[in-house]
This record gives C-alpha cells, structure tokens and sequence, in this order.
C-alpha cells in the first residue's frame, strides 16, 4: 500500500526537478533573435564585446580546428572577409579550444579574419549546445537575420549577408 504514494512522490519529485533543470539552461538562438551579450578575448589581445559588432553587418562563426566541416567552412569565410573589408564585421570563435592552439591554426592556415578562443566553451553554449560550425550573420542592429549548421557555403553567405544589410527592426 504505502508503495504507490511514495513511487508517485518521487515521480513527481523527478519531473519538478527536471523541468527547473531544463529551464536553467538556455534555448538555443534562433533567426530573429538579438545577439546574446558576450566578450571575448582576440588573438591580438583586445578584448570584444559583443555589442561593439553593431553598427554594420556582423557574422559570428564558432568552429573547432579538429572539425572537418570547420575546416571547409573557414576559407570560405576568409574570401568573404577579404572580398568585404570593413563593410561586415567577421569573428570565428573557437569552441573549446585554447587562445595559443587557435593562434597557431591561424598562423598555419594563412587567416587573418578576426578569432577568439573559447575555452570553457560558456560564449558558444549562449548560442548552441551542438555542432560547429555555426555561422550567424547580424544585421547592424543585433538581429540574427540567418544562421547556419553545418556548412553554409560562399553564395549562400553572401546571399545572407545582403539580406542582412538590407534589414530594419521592426
């Protein structure tokens, strides 16, 4: 008898603290959603802020040097950079990986976009829980206006980025 009130007890016990666990972590971000605040330290030392990419087109990307994907994804960014200049402000973002690692990829693979290591990973995990890359394009004033898994690919990047540019908060 005294079984069921306490497997019930419990059951209800568990899915309480479940749902006050999944609430603790936060959704991932989607198209339309403002940038999340952040700062980062560059690979020339500067620090970033994440508020400090408005004003112009930005493109957020999270990448880990070990990925394949990332690995394709990163020269394409690299083109896009040096073909926009300052029209669209750029910054990959290395999850889980260190400053010094990040640098030396960098230096080995000839980039010069704009990169920050994210060590403990706590910048990514305010986007995303899985999968790099991840690429973001922003409009002027934070809004995510596209975002990609996986591959994005230059012509849909810079599809993106027009779009982007073209934006007003409505």
């Amino acid at each position: 008898m005294l079984r069921c009130p306490l497997v019930c007890t419990l059951l209800s016990l568990y899915a309480v603290l479940s749902s006050t666990a999944a609430q603790a972590v936060a959704p991932e971000v989607a198209v339309g959603d403002t940038v999340p605040h952040f700062s980062v330290r560059l690979a020339d030392g500067g620090m970033l802020q994440s508020v400090a990419l408005r004003g112009r087109t930005f493109v957020i990307t999270f990448f880990d040097t070990t990925c394949g994907d990332c690995r394709r994804e990163l020269p394409v960014l690299q083109r896009l950079y040096a073909e926009m200049g300052d029209s669209v402000r750029f910054l990959c973002i290395a999850r889980g990986e260190s400053a010094e690692h990040t640098s030396r990829y960098w230096a080995q693979n000839g980039l010069t976009l704009p990169a920050a290591a994210d060590p403990t990973r706590c910048v990514y995990e305010l986007f995303v829980r899985h999968i790099v890359p991840r690429v973001y394009v922003c409009a002027s004033d934070g809004t995510i206006t596209a975002a990609f898994a996986r591959k994005a690919g230059r012509r849909s990047l810079a599809r993106a980025i027009r779009k982007a540019n073209k934006h007003k908060r409505k």
